[in-house]
């Protein structure tokens, strides 16, 4: 008969090394770490634990004899067993019966409990297989004791009908309830081991319980929708910056975040230039950093306790908008909205979507952003990656990437708003070209969005065409030279950049042509993309090209 599949998820990064610890590299007291978290234990996910979850008080398991493995064979204990029989009775997880049936494993060789507990998985499906329980589960626990006077792991395997893993986990050292429980044995005869061996189970139960506890805690918050939140201000800084953890050590509330390299703070304050509309004295949160990596500030929505992570539902909603007082020092910032995380996460694994800026500006301006405006960023915390949903958002943040030097930033009012952003009072001029879109920021300037695969062919026959384009549209605004600088990402593909121009030579920005003219070999791409351009010379070789007849290939001849 074929050996059924077990399909374990990928673990998450953090879990790769909790339970990459080499079983046979560890003294007698391998159960002493220096860190613990508070989960009964590491439960993979299974899609069929919902359905062991709904006959819970119901079902029927059959017990199997424990497994006792050591490094040498696997030993069972009938005595254990009838613990757990009793236990699951009593407590009304089910009805529990014995079942004969003994579980070889053989000697306990596997390098880490992780490769120890998929290989139990996969070993107890195949041997169960065509083996009529009568039951609805079947329930073994293995005890891991590679040194006889010391448990160094506890693996609970619930299996169905089918043989599929439907609520199985494992019990280490990193976590509190394991190293608290002391399972050493307390001298050497086999009374001591036997009680060793008894309070073992004694905790794989009690993990059990917890386990089934938090799963049914975890399903109920799940299917609960997030609170709706409506168009306004959602955080005017005139409150107490509140602050505080979770149970796994993640910050709640407002905090900082920032690369090992880059001093970062923040604080609340009423003395700051007036911000605009608002009365003298009001109070605005002071970003103050260093950064020479990334560091930044972000809010992530909690209980009163300040204790849990909690969402809010801003599907409803179209962008947010916040005044920033800034520098004009031309550092990049991004601001982050914190989106959903994975079911029943215990680590920070939200989505994060971002929108990039520049502080090109001196003094207060007021900064909105479209959701739709908005890109998945990666930071490698495996987050769920479905889209900007919006409906169970955890929070927001703000940063800056290098500064170059210390800088202070003030920010106050961030507003949810629909429609279009409070302060706006008529719709921008938005000019839409065959190659992009432009907004109009002022005389001088545009913001230009460029859509996902408008135009065809190779990326440098794009980029000429689209400076084609830029180069002509200045002419016709009766410019002679242009400049491209803030390019960011946007959602779906999409691109954007803003697009200044000039009548005369910038002051201080060399032009790309005579930089080439100049260094035609040493001249880097870098240089040449903060540079302005000519119009009128891009436009005579733009006439140039078009005037070459071209091969079938798209080639110049």
């Amino acid at each position: 008969m074929s050996r059924p599949a077990i399909l374990w998820p990928r673990l998450p990064r953090t879990w790769s090394l909790v339970l990459a610890v080499t079983i046979f590299s560890v003294s007698v007291h391998a159960h002493e770490t220096a860190q613990t978290i508070p989960d009964p234990g590491f439960r993979p996910e299974s899609e069929y634990a919902a359905a062991f979850l709904d006959t819970v008080g119901a079902a029927k398991i059959a017990v199997l004899p424990t497994l006792v493995r050591r490094t040498t064979r696997t030993a069972h204990s009938f005595e254990s067993q009838q613990q757990i029989i009793t236990f699951v009775n009593e407590s009304g997880i089910s009805t529990a019966l014995t079942n004969p049936r003994r579980i070889d494993l053989g000697p306990l060789r596997r390098p880490s409990q992780w490769e120890i507990f998929q290989y139990g998985a996969t070993s107890i499906a195949e041997i169960l297989q065509g083996y009529e329980t009568g039951t609805d589960y079947a329930l073994v626990i293995e005890v891991l004791v590679p040194h006889d006077q010391a448990v160094f792991g506890i693996e609970v395997y619930i299996m169905d009908r089918q043989g599929q893993s439907a609520f199985s986990f494992l019990l280490n050292s990193h976590h509190q309830m394991f190293r608290e429980a002391d399972l050493t044995a307390k001298g050497s005869s086999e009374e001591a081991r036997t009680a060793m061996i008894k309070k073992a189970t004694s905790l794989g139960l009690a993990a059990l319980t917890a386990q089934i506890s938090q799963a049914r805690e975890c399903m109920a918050s799940s299917a609960a929708p997030a609170p709706k939140v409506g168009a306004g201000i959602f955080r005017d800084f005139e409150d107490e910056l509140v602050s505080g953890t979770d149970a796994y050590g993640i910050s709640l509330g407002f905090s900082t975040f920032s690369d090992d390299k880059s001093p970062v703070s923040i604080a609340l304050t009423d003395d700051h230039p007036p911000v605009p509309g608002q009365a003298d004295g009001n109070t605005v949160l002071k970003l103050s950093l260093d950064v020479q990596g990334w560091a930044g500030v972000v809010d992530i929505f909690h209980n009163d306790a300040i204790d849990t992570w909690t969402t809010r539902d801003w599907s409803d909603l179209d962008g947010f908008s916040f005044w920033l007082y800034g520098k004009n020092s031309g550092t990049r910032m991004f601001v982050h909205v914190i989106d959903n995380r994975n079911p029943c996460s215990r680590g920070d694994d939200a989505e994060r979507y971002a929108y990039e800026f520049w502080d090109d500006v001196a003094g207060w301006r007021l900064i909105s952003v479209p959701f739709n405006d908005m890109a998945r960023t990666d930071v490698f915390n495996d987050a769920p990656d479905d889209g900007l949903n919006l409906s169970h958002v955890h929070g927001w943040g703000l940063g800056t990437l290098n500064t170059d030097g210390a800088r202070s930033f003030y920010l106050d009012d961030f507003r949810l708003w629909s429609g279009r952003p409070v302060g706006e009072s008529s719709p921008l001029a938005v000019i839409t070209h065959k190659l992009f879109v432009e907004t109009r920021l002022d005389q001088d300037s545009s913001r230009v969005v460029l859509e996902a695969d408008q135009q065809k062919g190779l990326a440098v026959e794009k980029i000429m065409n689209l400076n084609c384009a830029l180069a002509q549209l200045t002419k016709d605004r009766g410019y002679r030279y242009f400049k491209t600088d803030e390019r960011a990402k946007l959602s779906g593909g999409r691109a954007s950049f803003r697009i200044t121009f000039y009548r005369r030579p910038p002051e201080g920005i060399p032009i790309a042509t005579k930089l080439l003219a100049e260094g035609e070999d040493t001249v880097k791409a870098a240089d040449v993309m903060t540079a302005a351009m000519d119009a009128e010379e891009v436009v005579k070789v733009c006439q140039l090209m078009e005037s070459q007849p071209h091969n079938h290939s798209g080639e110049t001849k």
